[in-house]
């Protein structure tokens, strides 16, 4: 008795098919319920930052706003040129430093 082997010849794969149209409608129809949160994120989130972005730029007091006026980055240059800024910081980050090392001790202990 004899063996034949054969060799099997395997097709390339069949290209694949881009959804017509179904597939952009169904892609839409499982996202659309997320746009009220995207929106209401964006009112909760972006807009006061914009708006604290745009009144750092002048000399605006809130209770009189109608004295306010432009000036440029001369607020963000006497904040980083303030000393008490610069002690404030330092002693953030070594309070920050030492809590977080504690802290990580105790739990490696306890």
């Amino acid at each position: 008795m004899t063996v034949t082997a054969t060799r099997e010849t395997m097709s390339p794969p069949a290209p694949a098919k881009r959804p017509v149209n179904g597939g952009r409608r169904r892609a839409w129809a499982t996202r659309a319920p997320l746009l009220p949160a995207l929106v209401f994120l964006i009112a909760v989130t972006q807009l006061p930052f914009v708006a604290t972005l745009v009144i750092s730029f002048f000399d605006w007091n809130s209770l009189k706003p109608e004295k306010r006026h432009f000036t440029g980055f001369s607020n963000y240059a006497s904040v980083f040129t303030d000393e008490a800024l610069r002690e404030s910081v330092v002693t953030t980050v070594i309070l920050t430093a030492s809590v977080v090392i504690v802290s990580v001790v105790l739990g490696l202990v306890f």
